[in-house]
């Protein structure tokens, strides 16, 4: 993954930001992100705003594709990579900017990216710094301002394409996000969203969608025939990425005083075809959803677990507390384990069932971490 941003500012509508502009620019822009919504439109206004929104949101929100498509299989992973990608809401070209990083800038034969955004200075901004970080792919960007305009660009070729929303649906809505879905007819359709219980709701309203136009979910869920847990409670599901950014971005994460290394996050994906991963006997596939404590003998976490009995007594997944004994681990892996980020895939052998909902576990892989499971 690029970490070395260092030359972002020259391609900015505005590279001669100032330190203080820079800092007084972007508390305007997070104040209407939070306590002012109705002048969230105001930041795509001006260069100098957008300028500002660029240099803070591209490194910090860069790794969150990145943390997506490591909890999918190797073989979907580079399906993705050949499919055309759609980033809808592009904005600076954020994720546009990471989808070409994540194929480490080897685009196939005929293979396209599009940027979609409805402010002209936001694709000014996309395209400048694409241009500039990217040169030899310039060719396979496109870049439109709305659905009519992309599917124009299309045309008819039925080559596989990834739909991918990126802080996106939170702001045009479900209906909105819906149609894009029909008229664009997705291999992949991907969201990566605020973390918030608001955010949640429209998720969950997409995701009953998806499972409408005969889609799977490929993450984070094991089923979309199964409900979620957390649906109608006060919780919600979400991720909690943990990142260490290069110096200098830490500098401006101090200049407006936002903490970044830890960036919750909701993150879905979905797929016309089945996707099987193999898991071999006696291991459990779940998702990570709460880091609770760490004893002396364990790190104890809330796991996400697709049970057949679960099935049986409410048509949801099941949350199963777990205690991962740290006498299975070197030192080395327990700090690897100390640093998970919550979000993640694992697979795990149950020890002992303390009781239903309480287990003692052996983790034994996740993001290809260990790789203990036998093949």
């Amino acid at each position: 993954m690029r970490s070395n941003f260092e030359s972002l500012q020259e391609y900015l509508l505005n590279p001669n930001l100032s330190e203080s502009e820079f800092k007084k620019l972007l508390l305007t822009i997070s104040s209407n992100f939070t306590s002012h919504r109705e002048k969230i439109e105001k930041y795509v206004l001006s260069s100098q705003m957008v300028s500002a929104y660029a240099l803070f949101y591209i490194p910090t929100n860069y790794p969150k594709l990145f943390f997506l498509m490591n909890q999918l299989p190797i073989e979907v992973r580079e399906t993705i990579k050949t499919c055309d990608f759609i980033d809808v809401g592009t904005g600076p070209g954020t994720y546009l900017l990471s989808f070409l990083d994540f194929v480490e800038e080897k685009l196939s034969l005929g293979q396209r990216v599009f940027g979609v955004d409805q402010s002209s200075l936001m694709l000014e901004q996309a395209e400048k710094i694409t241009n500039g970080l990217f040169p030899d792919l310039k060719k396979s960007i496109r870049f439109q301002k709305n659905r009519k305009e992309l599917s124009s660009e299309l045309g008819d070729e039925k080559k596989k394409k990834m739909l991918f929303f990126g802080h996106s649906l939170n702001e045009m809505g479900v209906s909105e996000a819906d149609k894009w879905v029909d008229d664009c007819d997705p291999h992949f359709v991907s969201f990566i969203e605020p973390g918030t219980p608001e955010t949640f709701k429209s998720i969950l309203a997409m995701r009953k969608i998806m499972k409408e136009k005969g889609y799977k979910v490929l993450y984070p869920c094991s089923s979309l025939d199964l409900g979620c847990p957390m649906d109608g409670t006060k919780d919600w599901c979400h991720q909690v990425l943990k990142v260490t950014h290069d110096p200098w971005v830490e500098r401006l994460c101090q200049l407006v005083s936002k903490n970044r290394r830890v960036m919750p996050m909701i993150g879905h994906i979905y797929s016309k075809a089945n996707q099987k991963s193999v898991v071999p006997e006696g291991v459990q596939k779940g998702t990570l959803v709460r880091v609770l404590k760490e004893t002396k003998f364990s790190f104890q976490w809330q796991i996400c677990l697709n049970l057949d009995e679960g099935i049986k007594r409410n048509l949801n997944h099941s949350l199963i507390n777990v205690d991962v004994l740290k006498k299975y681990y070197s030192k080395k892996d327990q700090k690897i384990l100390k640093k998970v980020s919550v979000g993640e895939v694992v697979f795990l052998n149950k020890v002992k069932e303390v009781s239903a909902q309480n287990w003692q576990v052996e983790i034994v892989d996740f993001k290809n971490w260990i790789k203990k499971i036998p093949s």
